[in-house]
């Protein structure tokens, strides 16, 4: 229902706004939207003060990976 309400109006807009048809705003930029969190930790991980964490970083990137694998594929 929140997806509906404001993600798809955002995704209307700038489909239309970049002249991208429909069906390509959705696949693209609703992956760029799932993905985003993940992309901005592993930042966070790398450009935190002191030293990068780069176990961190990679354990965030495959930790989702593992968690879709073992627990959605399950369910």
């Amino acid at each position: 229902m929140v997806a509906e309400r404001f993600f798809v109006p955002a995704l209307e807009t700038l489909s239309t706004l970049w002249k991208i048809p429909p069906d390509v705003a959705g696949a693209t930029l609703l992956a760029l939207g799932n993905g985003a969190p993940d992309i901005f930790s592993e930042i966070a991980a790398l450009t935190a003060l002191g030293p990068p964490d780069f176990s961190l970083a990679l354990a965030e990137s495959g930790g989702g990976t593992y968690f879709i694998s073992n627990v959605v594929f399950a369910v």
